[in-house]
């Protein structure tokens, strides 16, 4: 009885994590410029205007984080590629990259429909939870300007309950842009584990393993011959 009753509980948990929704918010205002990205409503919430990251769990922030400058790489690395692929024959180097191209575009073009209908299937079932937005801009000709605010114009007349919520205040005077707004986003956490099943039954597995197979070959033999030599 105890092990049904573990397997209940633990099932019951995955049940109620796959009903999460994963969250994506983007707000724009005066004061801030923030980027939230997360399971619920727990994630990373990143403020670029003061450069600080911030860990929430359950909305609530419990470490901060502030950003440093990224490191530059290092030289190295590019002299040793560069030196690994001087040590291979141009005949050679010509042949296998003509190959490889065309297995890449094989392949690719086999990924295309699996990957369009993937996005597809995810932008269906992304729900708006948020949207309000005033953007101000113009340009420096007064026709484009009003170009732009006669797209506006049409989109607000086709699609109201979206763009209602966006307003667009065309500036006649000079060349500009600003805004400031809030947009927030969810999809549902099973949502996105069917559809990732979906596409690993459409992609064409066979290819891709052989492709990653033939790469880890192609590494395997620059090494060997940057050895050799």
């Amino acid at each position: 009885m105890l092990v049904i009753y573990i397997l209940v509980i633990v099932g019951a948990i995955i049940v109620g994590v796959l009903f999460l929704r994963i969250r994506l918010r983007i707000e724009r205002t005066e004061l801030s410029n923030s980027l939230f990205i997360g399971l619920g409503r727990s994630g990373l919430s990143f403020d670029f205007a003061s450069h600080t990251a911030a860990v929430q769990l359950f909305g609530i922030t419990v470490k901060r984080i502030r950003s440093t400058a990224p490191k530059k790489a290092q030289p190295e690395e590019d002299a040793n590629r560069t030196e690994a692929a001087m040590i291979r024959r141009p005949e050679e180097t010509k042949k296998e990259s003509a190959a490889t191209w065309q297995e890449h575009v094989a392949v690719g073009s086999r990924c295309a429909g699996p990957l369009w209908k993937f996005a597809k299937g995810l932008l269906k079932r992304t729900e708006i939870e948020e949207c309000e937005a005033v953007l101000t801009g113009g340009f420096e000709q007064p026709h484009l300007t009003g170009a732009v605010f006669g797209c506006y114009q049409a989109a607000l007349a086709t699609a109201p309950t979206v763009f209602a919520r966006i307003q667009y205040v065309p500036d006649w005077e000079r060349e500009s842009f600003n805004g400031r707004g809030r947009i927030a986003v969810a999809l549902p956490l099973y949502e996105l584990v069917a559809q990732a099943t979906l596409l690993v039954c459409r992609l064409p597995k066979r290819q891709l393993l052989r492709l990653m197979l033939n790469k880890q070959k192609g590494a395997q033999n620059v090494k060997q011959r940057g050895g050799d030599s």
